[in-house]
């Protein structure tokens, strides 16, 4: 069950090319196991880009940092260009899923 309704975040931001882009997001969940990123672009379904079960995560350009109590988290997109420009989402989930 991914709970992000509580979750405030900015409006709008913008970064120059090349700068390191921070979203900050803060949520409502206290008992919670993960932290999941989500971009959206136009006319297409969010998609994950990032996630932890732990303080921080790496992939890439991205990075994650969680502050579990603060009940909430940054990304990081270091480099930005055009291509990085979108809608992000964070939600948190207070169980977690594995696949057999």
């Amino acid at each position: 069950r991914d709970i992000s309704g509580d979750a405030s975040q900015l409006s709008e931001v913008s970064f120059s090319s090349g700068e390191t882009a921070r979203i900050f997001c803060k949520h409502g969940v206290s008992n919670y196991n993960g932290v999941f990123w989500y971009k959206q672009t136009r006319d297409a379904a969010p998609s994950l880009v990032i996630y932890s079960y732990s303080k921080t995560e790496k992939k890439e350009r991205l990075e994650m940092d969680t502050d579990k109590g603060n009940l909430s988290t940054e990304l990081s997109i270091s480099k930005i260009e055009m291509g990085d420009a979108g809608i992000y989402h964070c939600a948190a989930s207070d169980t977690v899923v594995r696949n057999a």
